[in-house]
């Protein structure tokens, strides 16, 4: 489900009507994660382990690129970077890291900082209540289908830019926080 909210954003701006994003968790272990830096371009900011726990469990490197609304290629495509973390409790982060942003590219406007979004995942349509409509309705809640029953998820995302390289810290049901995700932040930028 993670994947799914941040494979695919669509914006109404310019040329851009969405982004793609594509890889694979090919890096196994911390030295891996180094040499694949080199292989990508561009200089990326990560940690082995951070102040509360999360440390390291493996990487992957892809790309991502712009589409028009019609799903036809718009701007350059970017070599990105995935590196995933977990804590003993069964938290898990990751830290997405893209060496370019077809966004800035189009000029749409991104916020950088914390944000906190609720998704519902239902089995289908006829599992869709008044009340998640209108919470739906109301921005509340992100809806998706396909599930076996249904599941709530919190995604935390704490997003900033760096040089040229724009990094994102995404947590599901982690219940972090803003000053948690930013304190991890700070760590990263500090390497």
């Amino acid at each position: 489900a993670a994947i799914c909210a941040l494979s695919v954003t669509c914006y109404a701006a310019g040329q851009l009507g969405g982004v793609v994003s594509s890889g694979k968790p090919d890096i196994k272990t911390f030295a891996e994660l180094e040499k694949a830096e080199k292989k990508l371009g561009f200089d990326a900011k990560f940690v082995e382990t951070f102040e509360n726990g999360m440390t390291f469990q493996y990487g992957g490197t892809g790309e991502t690129q712009g589409q028009d609304e019609d799903g036809n290629p718009v701007g350059e495509k970017y070599q990105t970077m995935t590196v995933s973390y977990a804590d003993e409790k069964g938290n898990k982060v990751s830290l997405l890291i893209d060496g370019g942003s077809p966004y800035a590219d189009a000029d749409v406007e991104t916020t950088e900082g914390y944000s906190s979004d609720t998704f519902l995942f239902l089995p289908n349509e006829d599992a869709l209540t008044e009340e998640y409509k209108a919470m739906q309705d109301a921005g509340e809640i992100f809806i998706s289908y396909g599930t076996r029953d249904v599941q709530w998820n919190k995604m935390e995302n704490y997003s900033w830019e760096d040089d040229g390289v724009y990094y994102a810290l995404v947590a599901s049901d982690c219940g972090f926080g803003e000053e948690e995700m930013a304190k991890m932040a700070a760590e990263i930028m500090a390497e």
